[in-house]
């Protein structure tokens, strides 16, 4: 039979890996819990922790340590492992006992970039081609969502940005001197200045032509960037499962309506044009397809967070089991709480930037509302990291990752408070 767990055992292990674990305990008073369950879930509201292991970073950071303990902490829990043991190992392979040319392929039909992986599942050739250019495409979207939510860290790894210069040593004005010098183009005199007359010009020529010879075999339509031929193989792959998605009897018009529309503003303006629809909860379970079929953003190259906010301002609110999501002041409030808080900023004139990111330590994660005139952050219930999911902080510890991104002036919204002043 297990044994049951004493309140100080459940202390001392929840505390276990926190930074400042003796602190802590020695100001909870253990008598004042009748029982283990009303205790543990006190330390889960109070003192909230990741699901994650000791060799990630954010295990350390949500213990109090700043980035730099919390690097040196996750370093020592890294995991070496035998690369013999890994299917993308030619060794693993021709251990089992393939040929070096078919341990290849086997370790090429791992990865759905490459066309061995579709083969080697039961695709045909053209089928196979198809799903490689979509993998493609859904990768390319991902690439350019992390650039738009966090510009900086991106901007820290192209050679095209300023911070990259400046972040390698270089003063500003010497890192837009690089910058300049980068941006040159192709020119004929940039050419034999680098190679000599003689090879300048022949090197000038050839990238003449060859750019000459694409514009003639391209099948460039205008739309969104993409080629009338991935555009017809995207169509064609998609069109049975999109048409099924279509919660009308009229599948095949609406599917013309989606096919023929530019972007995707002028596909949800037409689309609920053909609705006719004046209840706002059907109108939305109406356009919840666009929202929740990978096809639109693909094809139309956005993400589901572009799409919904072309589609709340177009209805009072959404209701969602995290509350009404609502468009005010031209950005998403995405729950009561923060239309509250957004209401009463815009009333007072105080201005303020919706979902700023905090500094390139923790960049990933955005305050809810930024007060420009004051440096001021407000929380509402935590912090989020991008993909809305997943709390990252809030109330105890909250301040230990503060204090170390050197992040001031703080304010978290508790459920209660919003309450009562909603009720005054």
């Amino acid at each position: 039979m297990k044994s049951k767990i004493t309140k100080n055992q459940l202390i001392n292990n929840y505390f276990e890996y926190f930074k400042d674990k003796d602190k802590i305990i020695i100001n909870i008073n253990i008598d004042n819990f009748k029982n283990i369950t009303e205790l543990k879930k006190y330390l889960i509201i109070n003192y909230p922790v990741l699901a994650s292991g000791k060799n990630t970073k954010s295990f350390w950071l949500c213990r109090g340590y700043n980035i730099e303990e919390a690097k040196i902490n996750q370093s020592k829990y890294k995991i070496t492992r035998d690369v013999t043991k890994s299917p993308m190992n030619i060794e693993y392979w021709i251990n089992k006992g393939y040929s070096i040319e078919d341990a290849n392929i086997k370790i090429k039909s791992q990865r759905k970039m490459n066309i061995e992986y579709w083969l080697s599942r039961g695709y045909n050739l053209e089928d196979a081609k198809i799903q490689v250019k979509l993998f493609q495409s859904e990768q390319s979207i991902k690439i350019k969502d992390k650039k738009i939510l966090n510009p900086d860290k991106y901007n820290f790894k192209i050679n095209t940005k300023i911070e990259y210069w400046i972040n390698k040593g270089y003063t500003k004005e010497e890192a837009k001197q690089k910058l300049s010098e980068r941006q040159h183009t192709f020119s004929l005199q940039k050419c034999i200045d680098k190679y000599g007359e003689e090879i300048g010009n022949i090197k000038w020529l050839e990238r003449q032509n060859k750019w000459q010879q694409s514009l003639k075999i391209s099948k460039y339509d205008g739309k969104q960037g993409k080629s009338i031929k991935i555009k017809d193989k995207i169509i064609r792959f998609n069109k049975d499962k999109l048409i099924n998605s279509i919660p009308f009897k009229n599948k095949h018009k609406i599917y013309d309506i989606i096919i023929n529309s530019n972007n995707i503003q002028e596909l949800i303006d037409n689309y609920i044009k053909e609705l006719k629809l004046i209840d706002e909860i059907t109108l939305y379970k109406s356009l919840k397809p666009i929202l929740n079929t990978e096809f639109f953003k693909i094809y139309y190259n956005v993400t589901r967070e572009q799409i919904l906010s072309l589609i709340i301002p177009k209805l009072s609110y959404i209701k969602t089991k995290f509350g009404n999501i609502r468009w005010f002041n031209n950005h998403i409030c995405r729950s009561d709480g923060e239309y509250i808080i957004a209401k009463f900023l815009f009333n007072n004139h105080i201005k303020y930037v919706y979902e700023k990111y905090y500094n390139k330590e923790i960049s990933k994660y955005r305050t809810d509302f930024y007060l420009v005139d004051y440096d001021y952050y407000i929380e509402y219930m935590g912090i989020r990291n991008y993909d809305y999911k997943k709390t990252f902080l809030n109330n105890n510890n909250i301040n230990n990752v503060y204090f170390s991104n050197n992040i001031k002036n703080i304010k978290i919204f508790i459920n209660k408070i919003i309450n009562e002043n909603n009720n005054k």
